[in-house]
């Protein structure tokens, strides 16, 4: 009934604004030039003498018919179709109008400058309704003009729009991005690693077609030939749980996709007022309940390092510390040292549009030029600051402090398992209170699209989303599930085949109630008790039904599902999943933040795009793989490991194959 209401209004407005102009002139055009005359001839309006005299010029122009003149008419805004389903965004022309350049004498010309703007459309009193639109259009006028001249401009066409100077450019402006000692720097960095990858792939290839051995394994420690086969290479490992494969490329699968229907829905769509719609239907409550892949990631994070540390505490007792922190630290930071590094040098000159500018210093720029330590040092998920650097990098940040703290638990478990089990348990029961006082004294939502106030959503975010304390359930429950992994590959201990399908048939249930469950948080009346219960539950049951998963499917109890997340293609992803998940996230706003026009919005077209999020991806993440992650890899490995048998699993190389993704 609302949207009837506003589209009528619509019409009424434009039929009014038709009528008007026809009264005044023929046509928009004629009525635009008459008024432009208006505020050239009021000199108490406060527009600057250049803008005064070159607007002037512009409504020569269009009565003379010059195309530059047309052109900045055509490029700039006019009242768009589809208002009433939510195409409040008209970004006009960019293009068109910052590439206008006229010269008007021998010393003087006329460029266009875009701004972006907003205005209220009071709608009281129209079609029944007590409410006001807020619309976004776009304005080309000489770049004369300041972002203030553009707005006392508009009062005259009865249009109140404030244009914010950062949403305006030139053509000058963009040229002003010239490269200063910072981009050089970056270009510096990138094209020193370039040669030596050069060079050792060089190396490498020589020494492949004569048949040589080299002395110093360093030499081709960049080789794209030899770290390319590492990529794609398939490995026989008894030990190896290979469904994990498959579940960690489909939960970076599953946050890629998230992230593209969050970034798409803080952009203009053409029918913006969907998303309302959108958010309360219960067929997309898949993507509402994403963030479980996080719980999965913390899931397989304590798994993996508590089985890896088990196989190698047989063949020694001593704990290697300095290692142990040492090849975690070397595993995650080089990839993400090289992005800040492309952020806060180069990624400014990528591309242009309407909203690139704002966009991308505001999400990803500012927030790294400010705190690029903070992700560096893994405490970024703490601080509540307005900006972060790399946003969805928190998750690494936690990640990394439960990872601090493992050794505590590690070495526990290899003397006094049995006690060390239930101390695990406690605290998961502790962990599960706090959650459940945290959303009750915080009055929140469970679900976070629920917390329509942001406010609301900045204390779900920073109070339950982000800190380390609130995401150790399902870490904790990874520990005890790579305790009984080992265990059960030990002793190869066979299972009653009633509790095998006891185990599928809840865990199938509870992952289909999780994912497309929820609903009824997100359409009924706030409920406290409700809201604080899935609140402390949610991340653990999750967490035991894919223990469940991986336990059957690692004993070979699976059958169909651990061959399909066994599948070869699945374990050469897993590789790039870290370089996935930290690229991504940039890739998507590169991608949205030049958009021209406003999109239509639907799951389809959401998809069509995810994949082409994935493509891009994948062959950056490549590149950050090849030329940073494993070179480094194998620097450590020359360094601080001797010759091992390809059977034989180390605390050092496994501990850090936990770390991959989540969300922001």
């Amino acid at each position: 009934m609302w949207l009837e209401q506003v589209i009528v209004a619509i019409l009424v407005l434009q039929v009014s604004g038709a009528q008007n102009l026809m009264g005044k002139q023929s046509g928009y055009m004629g009525y635009f030039r008459v008024t432009l005359d208006d505020l050239v001839q009021n000199t108490t309006n406060e527009i600057g003498t250049n803008c005064r005299r070159h607007l002037n010029y512009y409504r020569k122009g269009l009565e003379m018919h010059r195309t530059w003149a047309l052109q900045m008419f055509d490029a700039t805004s006019k009242l768009q179709s589809g208002i009433g389903f939510g195409n409040t965004a008209d970004l006009g022309s960019f293009k068109e109008c910052i590439k206008i350049n006229r010269r008007i004498n021998y010393s003087e010309y006329i460029r266009g400058r875009y701004c972006l703007g907003e205005t209220s459309l009071n709608l009281n009193g129209i079609a029944s309704l007590n409410a006001s639109l807020t619309l976004q259009l776009a304005s080309c006028l000489p770049h004369t003009c300041t972002s203030s001249d553009a707005s006392i401009i508009y009062t005259y066409f009865d249009l109140n729009i404030t244009f914010p100077k950062k949403l305006c450019q030139t053509i000058l402006d963009q040229e002003d991005l010239r490269f200063g000692v910072a981009e050089y720097c970056g270009i510096a960095f990138f094209a020193i690693f370039a040669v030596i990858i050069t060079i050792s792939t060089t190396y490498d290839i020589y020494l492949y077609t004569s048949e040589s051995q080299t002395k110093h394994s360093i030499l081709v420690a960049f080789s794209v030939l030899k770290n390319g086969k590492k990529l794609i290479a398939i490995e026989n490992n008894a030990k190896q749980i290979t469904c994990i494969n498959g579940i960690r490329v489909i939960s970076t699968l599953w946050i890629i996709l998230d992230h593209r229907y969050s970034i798409q829905f803080s952009f203009p769509l053409w029918n913006n007022f969907y998303k309302d719609a959108w958010r309360l239907s219960a067929g997309n409550m898949f993507m509402l309940n994403a963030p479980m892949a996080v719980d999965t990631f913390f899931l397989l994070s304590g798994t993996v390092v508590t089985y890896v540390y088990l196989w190698s505490a047989e063949k020694t007792r001593s704990f290697p510390f300095f290692k142990f922190y040492l090849h975690r630290f070397l595993r995650l930071t080089p990839v993400l040292a090289a992005v800040i590094i492309f952020i806060v040098t180069l990624l400014r000159h990528v591309s242009s549009g309407p909203l690139w500018t704002s966009t991308i210093n505001t999400q990803l720029i500012e927030g790294c030029e400010k705190f690029w330590w903070k992700t560096l040092l893994y405490i970024q998920n703490y601080g509540q600051e307005s900006t972060m650097c790399i946003p969805h990098g928190w998750y690494l940040s936690a990640d990394m402090q439960l990872f601090v703290v493992s050794p505590i638990f590690l070495l526990a478990l290899s003397r006094w398992p049995k006690r060390t089990m239930c101390g695990i348990i406690a605290l998961t029961v502790c962990n599960i209170i706090a959650c459940f006082l945290l959303g009750w004294f915080l009055e929140l939502n469970a679900i976070m699209q629920g917390n329509v106030d942001f406010e609301k959503q900045m204390i779900y975010v920073w109070q339950y989303y982000f800190p380390a304390y609130t995401r150790a359930a399902p870490w904790l429950i990874g520990i005890i599930l790579g305790y009984y992994l080992y265990l059960s590959k030990k002793e190869k201990r066979t299972l009653p085949m009633k509790a095998v399908v006891v185990v599928w048939i809840l865990s199938l249930v509870v992952i289909c109630a999780i994912v497309f469950g929820g609903h009824g948080l997100l359409t009924s009346e706030y409920h406290k008790p409700i809201n604080s219960v899935y609140f402390a539950l949610v991340r653990p049951a999750w967490a035991l039904v894919i223990s469940g998963v991986i336990f059957t499917c690692a004993n070979n109890y699976g059958g169909p599902v651990n061959w399909f997340l066994s599948l070869p293609i699945f374990e050469v992803l897993s590789r790039f999943t870290y370089t996935l998940y930290i690229v991504h996230y940039i890739v998507i706003y590169i991608l949205t933040s030049q958009m021209r026009t406003t999109i239509f919005f639907n799951n389809l077209e959401a998809m069509h795009q995810f994949w082409g999020d994935f493509a891009f991806t994948l062959f950056v993440s490549a590149f950050l793989t090849l030329t940073f992650e494993l070179p480094v890899m194998e620097i450590e490995k020359i360094i601080f490991t001797k010759k091992r048998s390809e059977s034989t699993m180390t605390l050092e190389e496994g501990a850090s194959a936990v770390e991959r993704p989540p969300r922001p």
